[in-house]
């Protein structure tokens, strides 16, 4: 054989093995470099536009609501209230009836027929490629009001404004009818960009559109890196107590949420904890039951149920034949979709789609249910991971499941021993954050920071893949006051490598005072922290004495005590979860304990 004939026959052979190689890996090694690749954001719940007859004459925007129409209503109301006052009928029932009235004639177009379609031609933004890019709506929205701004703002100068899309749908429908108008839309996405692939961002209820677009066309090729922010994927219990006209309200929970979205340094939801809610329940419970049959036949809503409470509530809200068509897609959500995450979501990382959940916890739910969650979410729902009930903690000694993530080596259970993550649908790709709230992730640095790496990974990414941002951390919003963790450990644990804590000044303008650091469970002492002055936004390092139990699994609590220089509430601590890692695990009891 001829040197010019084995050459050409080497050549072949070498260019067959390539072909080969770039067909076997998996797609995420596949990426050009510089590659474009488009992002399509999928908000949550009631963060996009509807309009009445749009693109008609009388077009009218109906969600959200006018604030001209809200008070024309109170208005009207007005005269009721005060004759109720007056004559001595006032009740919180009966102040929540009266309000319900005046918000029902606000929101009006928004009902649906028994069957789940619009009662009235109101439809969302319409979801054009060119006309859904981040370009064209800074020029034709205000900048609230296009979905995720950060996200998108930092977006749209990596990749381009042109290559950066949000995903318009109407909130009352159901997420199977909104994954397919998804679908669509990505195709002509593809299509207007010459992108191959996309990323794909999913927040809450855009979450559980998100899981179910991933759980029936997640293995077709064309998607790069999907992230779902406190994704809705397993429902809430939130829904069946607003239909039940059940309340008990977290007041302080909600009141330090709005603290933290307004970016607050106040806390005055620490004086709310002392304040009784029983009137404001009351209202609200009587609001509730008003104001249901507005959101009844809502097939989102339906979505949105537990899977328990949507088989309990089905037959006793629904009427069967009436309301067929939502029942159908509703089921399809409860039986199909949300009983396979875990094989679905498995099947996309096997075809080197990067699948993340970021998931919140540390509170209760907005209407009070006892469940672990974010405010509006529980925790359980969100990830699929194992959680003790709010208030509760699991008990010192406690080991991982093990019943998704088989591997024994790998420790998921949170420093607060109140998740444990080898249950959740993806254990090596859900990150938990403690103390933070439902959609808060663009507020904070850190979350913010982990969404966008995320989002433009070239690699494949999970929990182990940065120490940076490990699977469980805590919020470090400004008007949480400080932050804490050992030196030689991950965020939350102690081990017998720790010499050091590191305390860090959350605030943007307070410099603070240590007043003093105790520990509750370990036999370790911050005397030099005494005193020590730490300006804002810094961090300073304290030395502990003492020594770390050789023990595991056992939990543990650093009390911040702190002096707010220049507040006019200056007095502040804040108690942070430890799990001590140090050796075998203590000998566990079983069950929960307080938390």
């Amino acid at each position: 054989m001829s040197n010019k004939t084995l050459t050409k026959v080497l050549s072949f052979v070498l260019a067959v093995l390539l072909l080969a190689t770039a067909l076997l890996l998996p797609s995420y090694a596949r990426t050009k470099k510089n590659e474009r690749v488009p992002l399509v954001v999928v908000t949550g719940f009631g963060l996009n536009l509807l309009y009445y007859n749009y693109g008609e004459a009388d077009q009218k925007t109906v969600w959200p609501f006018s604030a001209t129409d809200a008070a024309e209503q109170v208005k009207l109301k007005l005269p009721s209230l005060i004759q109720m006052i007056i004559e001595g009928k006032y009740t919180p029932e009966r102040f929540g009836t009266l309000f319900a009235d005046g918000s029902e004639e606000v929101v009006e177009k928004l009902v649906c027929n028994p069957d789940g379609t619009s009662k009235y031609n109101v439809t969302c933004y319409p979801n054009i490629p060119e006309k859904s890019t981040y370009k064209y709506l800074k020029n034709k929205m205000d900048l609230a009001d296009i979905c995720e701004p950060l996200l998108a703002v930092d977006a749209a100068n990596k990749t381009g404004e042109d290559n950066v899309f949000v995903y318009h749908y109407d909130f009352r429908m159901g997420a199977y009818k909104c994954a397919r108008e998804l679908r669509t839309f990505i195709e002509e996405v593809k299509e207007y960009t010459g992108a191959k692939r996309i990323n794909l961002f999913g927040m809450s209820f855009g979450g559980l559109i998100t899981g179910t677009y991933l759980s029936l066309y997640g293995t077709k090729g064309d998607l790069k890196n999907v992230i779902m922010d406190v994704p809705a994927l397993g429902g809430t219990s939130f829904i069946s107590d607003y239909y039940l006209g059940e309340s008990d309200i977290p007041l302080s929970d909600i009141i330090q949420f709005v603290e933290t979205g307004f970016g607050l340094e106040s806390h005055i939801s620490d004086y709310i904890k002392l304040l009784s809610t029983d009137e404001l329940n009351k209202f609200l419970s009587a609001f509730l039951k008003e104001f249901r049959p507005i959101t009844l036949y809502w097939n989102s809503m339906w979505d949105l149920m537990t899977n328990e409470d949507y088989e309990k509530l089905k037959p006793v809200l629904l009427d069967k034949g009436a309301s067929a068509k939502l029942i159908e897609e509703s089921d399809f959500i409860h039986h199909k979709i949300v009983p396979n995450y875990r094989k679905n979501f498995k099947k996309c990382l096997d075809k080197g789609v990067n699948v993340s959940i970021l998931c919140n916890y540390g509170n209760d739910t907005f209407l009070g249910d006892d469940a672990l969650g974010d405010i509006l979410l529980d925790t359980e729902k969100v990830s699929g991971a194992k959680c003790a009930p709010y208030g509760k903690r699991f008990a010192d000694g406690y080991v991982c499941a093990n019943t998704v993530c088989k591997n024994k080596s790998h420790y998921h259970v949170s420093p607060s021993m109140e998740i444990d993550a080898s249950c959740a649908y993806l254990p090596e790709n859900t990150w938990f954050i403690d103390g933070q709230y439902h959609g808060s992730y663009s507020l904070e640095k850190y979350s913010l920071d982990l969404v966008k790496k995320l989002v433009y990974t070239d690699k494949r990414i999970d929990i182990y893949s940065d120490a940076n941002y490990p699977q469980f951390e805590v919020a470090k919003h400004q008007n949480r006051g400080v932050y804490a963790k050992f030196d030689d450990s991950l965020s939350g644990y102690l081990t017998g490598k720790d010499k050091k804590l590191e305390i860090e000044n959350l605030s943007k303008k307070y410099p603070i005072k240590i007043m003093s650091v105790t520990c509750d469970g370990a036999d370790i002492a911050f005397d030099e922290a005494d005193g020590l002055i730490i300006p804002a936004g810094k961090t300073k390092e304290v030395t502990f004495t003492g020594k770390v139990p050789k023990v595991g699994a056992k939990h543990i609590t650093v009390t911040v005590k702190y002096f707010r220089i220049g507040s006019v509430d200056p007095i502040k601590d804040r108690t942070l979860d430890f799990t001590i890692r140090n050796g075998a695990p203590v000998k566990y009891s079983g069950g929960y304990v307080d938390n």
